[in-house]
C-alpha cells in the first residue's frame, strides 16, 4: 500500500466540507468568511454562566431577537454581496483588488461588531446593577466568539476552546470560585486580546501576502499546451509557498502566544482549586486544544478513579487511600512530563504550520519527523503506565486490578473525541468507526468515514481506522 502524504491526510478529514458545496449568505450563516450570529442557546447559556436567572434572561430574548434581526439585514445584504463577488486569488490579481476586497471585509465585520456592542449596551442597561459584571464579562465572551469566528477553527489553537466556560462549569463553593476568579478573568483578557488581534491580521494577510509576492516578483506562469513547463510551474509554486510562509510568520507568532496563554490557565489554578477541578481543567485543554495527544487507551485514570470510590467491602481503608492518592499524584506528574513535551511539539508545528496539526506537507519531512517524535512521546508514555500500572496492581492488590480490567473491556461501544475544536461521537465497529460531526450547540453536521494508513485511526492514534462498508450499512440501519 503506497504511504499516504500529509495532504491526504489533511484532505480525507476536510473530506465533508471538500465535497459540501458553499452555502449561500442567506438564511445559512455567512459561508465562513464571516463569524456566524449569536445563536439564542449560546447566548441563554452564557447569561446564565454569568449569574443571570432564568426570568432575567427571558426578559433580555426581545433585545436579542432585534439583534438577530439586524445580522440578518446585514446578512442578506452586504454579506450576501461580497460573497456573490469574485473572490481573492493567487499574486495574478493586482494588489489594488486585493486591498479592496480586504477593505470591503474589514467593513462589514465592523457592521457586525456594532451590531453585538448595541445588543449588549441595551442589556447592561435593561438588568440590575449587580448584574453588571455578567453582562461585560458575557460581551467579551461573544467578543472572543466573533473573533474566533473570523479566524476559523483551524487557524487557532483549541478551536473554539474556552476555558472561562470550563471554570464556571466546575462545582466549587463560593470560597474557591472566589479565591481562583481574578485568575481566569485575567486569562480571559489576555486571550481576548491574542484573538482579536490573530483576527485583525488574519484579514490584513491577503494584502501582506500580495505585496509579499510582488516585491518577490513571484508571478505564475503562463502555460499553454504547447509551451507547458512543468519545471516552471514547480518552481513557481515553491516559491509562492516560501513567501507565503515567511509573510504569514507573525500570525504564527500570535498563534503561539495563543497556546502559551492556553496552557498557562490550568497551571495557574493548580494550586487554587481542589485537585479534581484542576485536572479538569487540564484534561479539557489536553482533549480539545490537543487531541492528537489527548488518547490514550491506556491511560490509568479511569482505575484509580475506580478503586477510589469504590463502597462497600471494596472500599479502602484509610492508609490505602493515603497512598493510592500519594501514587495517583506521581503517576499525573510522570505522565503529565511526558504529555507536555508532546505539546511542545505540536505547539512548535502549528507555529510554522497553522492552527491544526495536520497541514499540507511538502518534501521536506517536517510532517514525517513531527509524526516520529510523537510516536517516540507515546511510547514514552506507554512505559509510564506500564510502571505505575504494575505499582497500581501492588497497591490494590491483583484481585481487585483483575476486576476493572474486566470491567474496563466490557465498557461502552462508543466514544467522544475533540478534534480541532469539532466533537466526534465515534461509533466503533469491528476493525473501524464511523464518526458524526456535532457543532458547537450539538447538532450533528455530517457522517464522515476516517482515513487509514498515516492517518487518523492508525495504531497510535484516538480515532479508529475505516469502517467497511457493510458495517457503516448495518450502523445506519
Amino acid at each position: 500500500m503506497p504511504h499516504l502524504r500529509p495532504i491526504l491526510v489533511l484532505a480525507t478529514l476536510l473530506g465533508l466540507a471538500c465535497f459540501a458545496p458553499a452555502p449561500a449568505a442567506r438564511g445559512q450563516g455567512t459561508s465562513g468568511s464571516f463569524p456566524d450570529p449569536i445563536t439564542v442557546r449560546q447566548f441563554n447559556e452564557w447569561l446564565g454562566l454569568a449569574g443571570l436567572t432564568a426570568e432575567e434572561r427571558q426578559d433580555l430574548l426581545p433585545l436579542f431577537e432585534h439583534y438577530q434581526e439586524q445580522f440578518k439585514q446585514i446578512r442578506d445584504g452586504d454579506i450576501e454581496k461580497y460573497l456573490s463577488a469574485n473572490t481573492i486569488g493567487g499574486p495574478e490579481r493586482s494588489i489594488e483588488d486585493v486591498r479592496n476586497r480586504v477593505r470591503d471585509r474589514t467593513r462589514i465585520l465592523d457592521e457586525i461588531a456594532k451590531t453585538e456592542r448595541s445588543l449588549f449596551d441595551q442589556a447592561a442597561g435593561a438588568v440590575a446593577t449587580e448584574r453588571q459584571a455578567g453582562i461585560e464579562r458575557t460581551r467579551a465572551r461573544a467578543e472572543r466568539a466573533r473573533w474566533r469566528g473570523v479566524v476559523g477553527s483551524m487557524g487557532l489553537p483549541g478551536g473554539s476552546l474556552d476555558l472561562g466556560i470550563v471554570f464556571d462549569e466546575l462545582d466549587l463553593t463560593p470560597e474557591q470560585r472566589g479565591t481562583a476568579l481574578p485568575t481566569v478573568l485575567a486569562y480571559e483578557q489576555r486571550l481576548g486580546k491574542l484573538v482579536r488581534e490573530l483576527g485583525e491580521a488574519s484579514v490584513r494577510q491577503p494584502v501582506v501576502t500580495a505585496e509579499a509576492m510582488a516585491a518577490a516578483n513571484v508571478r505564475r506562469p503562463e502555460a499553454t499546451p504547447e509551451n507547458a513547463d512543468a519545471n516552471a510551474f514547480d518552481n513557481y509554486f515553491r516559491d509562492r509557498e516560501r513567501v507565503r510562509a515567511e509573510a504569514s510568520r507573525p500570525l504564527g507568532e500570535l498563534r503561539s502566544q495563543i497556546a502559551a496563554t492556553q496552557r498557562g490557565l490550568p497551571r495557574s489554578l493548580e494550586p487554587l482549586l481542589p485537585e479534581d477541578a484542576a485536572r479538569r481543567m487540564r484534561e479539557e485543554l489536553v482533549k480539545r486544544a490537543y487531541p492528537e495527544a489527548f488518547g490514550d487507551e491506556q491511560s490509568l485514570e479511569s482505575a484509580f478513579q475506580a478503586v477510589l470510590k469504590a463502597e462497600g467491602s471494596d472500599a479502602l481503608g484509610s492508609d490505602e487511600r493515603d497512598a493510592l492518592m500519594a501514587l495517583r499524584r506521581a503517576y499525573r506528574s510522570a505522565y503529565d512530563r511526558v504529555t507536555d513535551e508532546m505539546l511542545d511539539e505540536i505547539d512548535a508545528l502549528r507555529k510554522t504550520s497553522g492552527g491544526f496539526f495536520v497541514m499540507l506537507g511538502g518534501d521536506d519531512g517536517t510532517f514525517e519527523r513531527h509524526e516520529a517524535k510523537l510516536n517516540d512521546l507515546r511510547q514514552r508514555r506507554a512505559g509510564v503506565n506500564d510502571s505505575f500500572g504494575a505499582q497500581l496492581e501492588a497497591t490494590i492488590g491483583s484481585e481487585r486490578a483483575a476486576a476493572i480490567r474486566r470491567r474496563d473491556a466490557n465498557d461502552g461501544e462508543s466514544r467522544t473525541v475533540t478534534l480541532s475544536g469539532m466533537t466526534l461521537d465515534v461509533v466503533e465497529g469491528e476493525g473501524g468507526g464511523v464518526m458524526v460531526f456535532s457543532d458547537g450547540d450539538g447538532g450533528a453536521t455530517g457522517m464522515f468515514v476516517t482515513a487509514t494508513l498515516g492517518g487518523p485511526g492508525g495504531p497510535t492514534s484516538p480515532l479508529p481506522p475505516v469502517m467497511n462498508r457493510p458495517e457503516l450499512d448495518a450502523m445506519v440501519e
